[in-house]
C-alpha cells in the first residue's frame, strides 16, 4: 500500500512540474519572475495540502497566448476562507 503522504506529495510535485513547464514553453517566463510565480503556485498548494484538511482541490490555467497572459486559479473545499 502506498502511504498518502508521499502519494500527495507525488501529485503536488507532478502539478507543479507541469505549471512550471507551462510558464517557461507556452510564455517564455525565466529568471526571477519564474522563481516568484513558482513559489507563489507553490505556496498556494502547500497551504492546500497542510491547512485545508481536504482530500480535493482543483488547478485551472486558461492561456492567452496572444494577449500575453495566463489566468491560474487554485481551489480546495476545505476550511479556511472562500
Amino acid at each position: 500500500m502506498v502511504d498518502k503522504d508521499i502519494l500527495r506529495t507525488q501529485i503536488r510535485d507532478e502539478i507543479l512540474t507541469a505549471f512550471g513547464e507551462m510558464l517557461m514553453e507556452q510564455q517564455s517566463i525565466t529568471g526571477q519572475l519564474f522563481t516568484s510565480l513558482s513559489y507563489l503556485i507553490s505556496e498556494a498548494f502547500d497551504n492546500i495540502v497542510e491547512h485545508a484538511n481536504v482530500h480535493n482541490g482543483w488547478a485551472m490555467v486558461q492561456n492567452y497566448r496572444s494577449l500575453g497572459f495566463i489566468d491560474v486559479c487554485i481551489a480546495d473545499t476545505g476550511t479556511g476562507l472562500l
